[in-house]
């Protein structure tokens, strides 16, 4: 397991729960660090809706609805749905072009590789590039294209304005692949 602080903090006198990793390897930099395309920036897009669930679910917690944005926690409507039936998931996609896409293996850097090793997630005789697929328990067929998977798998998908909604339906180029999903 990988351990996450959970800070409680109030904005404008309402509650927010904070999931932080005191290791440094994980949520330090929105779309730089770990580098977007990294096993790092991977692993981060399974831990956040992950850790986000876990933690309603250590509070006893219910919630009717999880939100979750764009393809960094796409795969919270997956884990909602496997873990929280009766819980309604909302994707709200910022950006298209951004897709949360990997290969089915990738190399991790020295460091990451020591880290999941010395917490667990992965023994020593992992082979350095990891069969992301079989970490994961995810479908090959999907891809690794955590977006996709996320609008697959949400009850409600929202986009930022009624154009962006429109250019993702209705043109080719702006829908980046996604068009028809």
């Amino acid at each position: 397991t990988i351990p996450l602080k959970v800070l409680y903090l109030e904005q404008r006198g309402v509650p927010v729960l904070q999931i932080y990793d005191e290791s440094g390897n994980f949520f330090d930099q929105l779309y730089t660090q770990p580098d977007p395309d990294s096993a790092g920036s991977y692993v981060e897009s399974v831990l956040l809706p992950r850790a986000a669930i876990e933690v309603a679910q250590a509070l006893g917690l219910s919630p009717e609805v999880f939100q979750f944005n764009d393809w960094q926690t796409a795969l919270g409507a997956k884990y909602l749905k496997q873990t929280m039936p009766d819980s309604a998931s909302i994707l709200t996609v910022h950006n298209l072009e951004y897709q949360g896409t990997f290969p089915g293996y990738l190399k991790m850097d020295a460091p990451l590789r020591d880290y999941l090793i010395q917490r667990g997630v992965i023994d020593a005789s992992t082979p350095e590039e990891i069969d992301l697929f079989r970490l994961t328990n995810l479908d090959p067929g999907l891809r690794h294209n955590f977006l996709k998977l996320g609008i697959i798998e949400a009850t409600k998908i929202l986009f930022v304005s009624e154009q962006h909604k429109q250019e993702a339906m209705n043109d080719v180029r702006r829908a980046y692949g996604l068009n028809g999903v």
